[in-house]
């Protein structure tokens, strides 16, 4: 993993970045007063609860939040653009932000079902990106779509080029998401849940690929993610984000081994340790209850009773069967032949 040092230049700095959404009733703070830096090769995770203001810093950063009358949206957010120069991206017209995002700036959104329009087939919206960037033909672009959709793994990427967005699963959207953010080669990457709809084999494969893919172009990237396994293994450093403020960060090894304050160390007792035979996970209000209880403690506390498993595997064996499935298939017909007589399937469930 990467390293910082005060002696290096940063890539990004925020600087004290806030949007507050104002109601009728309450003023909702989802982002207050934030500030990080990111170096060049450097990956910086974004840890916190649902709500915390996560994907607001990230939308932020690329100007992609709209700005209604009753918004306050304040700070700086400086990035050393090969385009524009080391420049305020707040302060950049629309066409010049536009420069940015894809080219320098690429982002994977959390649901990327939302954010690609029905109407455009998946290879058509990674050709979008290329052809807005680089002096390049259509061709050109589709045999450079078509090699990414098949390095991030998507059988039959070039059937999967003309496919549309519904006609994919999540996962598989997820994937050609990913595709459509790299495409360009940009200088900095937003992360935001990327491996949520995936299964934990193509997650395997996403993240060592992203790793050595980010070790190859020394890209730099913000990872956001609930998975505090997942962080561990990715991140350089670590921001904990709580009710819109940073309240902890640091590097991996500080926070994760030497968390300060009561809400990590909270959150990283909340983790799922595969190692221990759990009867419960504990939560954030079970930490608080325990007062100044150590993390180990509170992972004790859930801990299943012994012989418990082996007992109620025993009982739920011995009940008479509620459901029983057999020979099951599922096949979607995917490609016609020749004045169809014949046709190409998609087996999603076999037998």
């Amino acid at each position: 993993m990467s390293t910082t040092s005060s002696t290096r230049e940063t890539l990004l700095q925020v600087k004290n970045l806030s949007h507050h959404f104002y109601g009728r009733k309450q003023t909702v703070k989802a982002v207050d007063e934030v500030d990080f830096e990111l170096y060049p090769g450097e990956t910086l995770g974004i840890v916190g609860e649902s709500g915390s203001g996560k994907s607001v810093t990230a939308l932020s950063l690329m100007r992609l939040l709209p700005i209604p009358p009753r918004l306050r949206h304040v700070g700086e957010i400086l990035f050393h653009s090969h385009i524009h120069g080391h420049t305020d991206l707040r302060k950049l017209s629309d066409d010049a932000i536009r420069q940015v995002r894809g080219a320098e700036i690429g982002m994977i959104f959390q649901e990327p079902s939302q954010a690609m329009n029905p109407i455009f087939s998946c290879g058509n919206h990674a050709i979008e990106a290329l052809l807005a960037h680089q002096r390049i033909d259509y061709a050109e672009a589709k045999e450079k779509i078509i090699a990414l959709f098949a390095k991030v793994r998507l059988k039959d990427p070039e059937q999967k080029f003309k496919a549309f967005p519904h006609q994919l699963s999540g996962g598989e959207l997820q994937r050609v998401m990913i595709a459509i953010a790299i495409a360009c080669q940009p200088r900095l990457l937003i992360a935001d849940e990327p491996t949520t709809a995936l299964d934990v084999t193509i997650q395997a494969h996403i993240i060592n690929w992203l790793r050595q893919y980010k070790e190859e172009t020394n890209l730099s990237m913000i990872f956001i993610s609930h998975d505090l396994n997942l962080m561990a293994e990715v991140a350089d450093r670590v921001l904990i984000m709580r009710a819109g403020r940073v309240v902890e960060q640091g590097t991996v090894d500080e926070i994760f081994r030497r968390p300060k304050l009561p809400y990590t160390q909270g959150l990283i007792a909340c983790r799922p340790r595969p190692e221990l035979d759990q009867k419960y996970l504990p939560v954030l209000s079970d930490f608080r209850e325990m007062g100044n209880a150590k993390v180990e403690e509170l992972v004790r506390k859930g801990l299943r009773p012994s012989g418990e498993r082996q007992e109620r595997k025993k009982l739920l064996e011995s009940q008479p069967t509620v459901l029983e499935v057999e020979n099951l298939s599922v096949w979607f017909p995917r490609q016609r032949g020749f004045l169809r007589k014949s046709t190409e399937y998609t087996k999603a469930v076999d037998d």
